[in-house]
This record gives C-alpha cells, structure tokens and sequence, in this order.
C-alpha cells in the first residue's frame, strides 16, 4: 500500500515537471516567431497633377444638362406617332424632344374619328403638362369639307383654338402647317381652307406654313390611297417645315440635316 502511494506521487511530480518544460518550450518557441500586426497603416493620396486640379475645377462650375426642349405635335392620321413619320426627323434635327397628339380624321373643327371630341382644342390641357417650347398644329384636309358651307366657322375654330393655347401656354412658339392634298390640280375646298388657315395665322401673330403641294403622288411621295405620305413623303415634309421655320427664325436645324 506504501508502494502505491510513493508511485502515485512520484507520477504527479513527473507530470507537473513534464507541464513545466511544455510551456517553457512554447515560451522559446513564440519568442521566436515575428510579430505582425492586423491594423493597416492609411497612406495619404498621392497629389494630382496641375491638369488634373484644372479639370476636376472646371467641372465643378459646368452648369447641370439642361433638358431637351419639348416639340408638341397636335395632328390627325398624318402625324400618328410612329418612327418613322415626319415628327421624328423635325424633332431631330433641331435636338427637340417630340409630343404626338394625334387623332385621324380631326383638325380645328373636325372632332375626330367616331365624332369624339378630339378636335385640337380639347387636347390643350394634355400639351400644356408638357410645356412644349414650340406647338405645330398640324392640318390635313379633316376641316376643308366645312369650308365649301361654313367658311367662317373654320377661321373661328382656328382662332378660338389658338387664343385657348397662348392662354395656356404663353411663351410657346405656335405653328399652323396645312393643309396636305396628294393630287393636282388642288380642289377649292383645298384651296379655300389654306387661304382661312392662312388669315387666322396672320389675325392670332402664329406662324403658317403652306404644305398643300409638298406631298405629290405621281412622285411616290402617298401610299396607295393618293393621300397619306409614304416615308419619302414624311422625309419631304419634316425637311420642308424645318427650312420653312428656318427661314423665318424659329428653329436652327442641324448642319448634318442638310436643311437647305
């Protein structure tokens, strides 16, 4: 029984001996390995050079993009906003962004399709949302019916319309551009409603444009039924408007154009 106990000190002893020397030994070993430490050192920008100093102020006084202008299209089946009807290309080549209000059969008095009243003149609050820097009132031949019998029904709804737009939108350009006929000679009414457009234009101070021989048919400038433009035709007519309001100053169209 002594023998047992003797043994199992004599263990214990050998045991804390053997503890001791471990830790010496990863004490050595720990001394011996070098030491990093986790944090980053924050090393200063390198200082930029004299041009790039001009440049980065120069930037800060540029003025923010200003925004396109809006170009607002009031128009029946000829002015439908598709890609590739005129409205594009004048809109375009001015750097104008465009606006379609279009419903066939419409015009100053014609209301529209199915008699809704899609006449220019109940549209104005729509356009006025956008406030266009310019209105083209875009005619075909939707009112010339009306001036073989009501001549000055159409000069009244012309003037009413454009007085209802200055109201709404007074520092818009406004352009009268009509009426569109395919064929020669032109037929009276077509004749009569250009000649009212025309008076109305000059009474209200708006600017008109005479497109009743622009788009020809023997020159495949209409489709298949003699009147509608094809896409020459509405190439024709953005490039003709452009030169027109050129002339008089209202627009500069691009060089690339090659608006003459």
């Amino acid at each position: 029984m002594g023998e047992i106990v003797a043994s199992s000190r004599l263990t214990r002893r050998h045991l804390k001996l053997a503890a001791f020397s471990l830790g010496a030994a990863l004490a050595v070993g720990a001394a011996s390995i070098p030491f990093y430490s986790t944090s980053v050192a924050i090393q200063s920008q390198p200082p930029v050079s004299a041009q790039v100093a001009e440049y980065l102020a120069q930037s800060k006084d540029k003025p923010s993009p200003q925004p396109m202008k809006i170009m607002a299209v009031l128009g029946d089946s000829f002015s439908l906003d598709k890609p590739d009807y005129w409205h594009r290309r004048a809109a375009a080549c001015i750097n104008y962004q465009p606006f379609v209000s279009a419903v066939g059969g419409s015009g100053f008095a014609q209301p529209g399709q199915n008699q809704q009243p899609f006449d220019f003149s109940a549209r104005v609050e729509t356009v006025a949302t956008k406030k266009p820097d310019i209105i083209i009132f875009a005619t075909a031949f939707n009112d010339a019916a009306y001036t073989e019998w009501q001549p000055e029904y159409v000069k009244s709804r012309t003037l009413e319309t454009i007085a209802t737009y200055k109201s709404r939108l007074p520092e818009a350009k406004i352009v009268i551009m009509g009426p569109f006929w395919a064929v020669d000679p032109l037929p009276a009414k077509i004749t009569n409603n250009r000649d009212i457009l025309a008076a109305a234009a000059k009474e209200a101070g708006v600017t008109y444009v005479d497109s009743s021989t622009w788009v020809r048919k023997d020159e495949d400038l209409a489709d298949n039924d003699g009147q509608h433009p094809t896409a020459s035709g509405h190439r024709l007519i953005a490039d003709n408007l452009l030169a027109e309001l050129s002339e008089s100053g209202l627009v500069s169209p691009n060089v690339e154009c090659g608006i003459k």
